[in-house]
């Protein structure tokens, strides 16, 4: 799968959409996207991220998986910062605000609470100046 992520943006591109019916399958599909995703998340791909959010596959870009990271909090810890705009549109940002703090992820939580805004309810409950 990161072989895929890894390739050239149009040679993955390419493997991509002729087998983007794999990812449909409810589990092991989930599985493959996310593993691609975080790969594609790994190696600063914009136009792969792009192609995988698209895909109409019931997976949750909230997950944390990789070493404790979303998709988001990974790309942020990673300083792809081309990627933010892509992962934030789709992402739940309480939770990931909630995650950042939780595994003390401090470039996660700057950056949220600078970017987003957030009910002051959760920031009272996670402990964060109102």
């Amino acid at each position: 799968m990161c072989a895929i992520a890894a390739a050239d943006t149009a040679v993955a591109l390419s493997l991509l959409k002729t087998h983007k019916e794999s990812f449909l399958e409810p589990i092991e599909g989930a599985l493959r996207h996310a593993e691609l995703l975080y790969c594609a998340i790994k190696y600063d791909d914009q136009s792969v991220v792009i192609f995988l959010l698209g895909l109409p596959v019931i997976s949750d870009i909230s997950f944390f998986r990789f070493c404790g990271h979303t998709p988001l909090s990974y790309a942020i810890e990673e300083n792809h910062d081309s990627l933010l705009p892509i992962l934030l549109a789709k992402t739940d940002k309480n939770f990931a605000l909630h995650m950042a703090v939780k595994l003390n992820f401090l470039k996660t939580k700057t950056l949220l609470l600078k970017q987003c805004t957030f009910k002051a309810k959760l920031l009272h409950f996670l402990e964060l100046p109102l």
